[in-house]
């Protein structure tokens, strides 16, 4: 219900942003949190629209980054989840520069150990902070 409210009612869900990113370390649920990590990707995804990038602006993504690092490395966290976590921190990368490094590091390490997806979406993940470093 979540993600259809954030992709088909953003003026209503915008508001609710705030409340949804403070409750994501409390998240253990598989489930939710898979929902969770894919919402705040959409949500920081460069091409989101102008009502989501507005409201970015004014989030501080600190504690957001260690939860996402955290379920990234976890091995309970499902495939799904760690995907979205990947891309919500590559989209983060263009505003703190030091993601970039550490999620490279990450995604090394865990290439070996994951799943075909996972990879698969780690290729993406990499040639999307290339970008990210031939801007800066």
């Amino acid at each position: 219900m979540l993600e259809y409210l954030m992709t088909n009612k953003p003026e209503s869900f915008v508001s609710y942003i705030p409340k949804l990113i403070s409750l994501l370390p409390k998240q253990n649920n598989p489930s939710a949190m898979r929902h969770y990590a894919k919402i705040i990707a959409l949500f920081t995804d460069r091409k989101a629209i102008e009502i989501y990038k507005g409201k970015a602006l004014e989030i501080d993504f600190e504690p957001v980054i260690d939860v996402l690092f955290t379920w990234l490395v976890d091995t309970e966290v499902l495939v799904a989840t760690k995907v979205h976590c990947m891309q919500t921190l590559a989209n983060l990368a263009p505003r703190y520069d030091w993601i970039k490094d550490e999620l490279l590091e990450t995604i090394d390490h865990l290439v070996d150990i994951e799943s075909i997806a996972f990879f698969a979406r780690a290729r993406q993940i990499r040639k999307q902070l290339k970008k990210v470093q031939q801007k800066a």
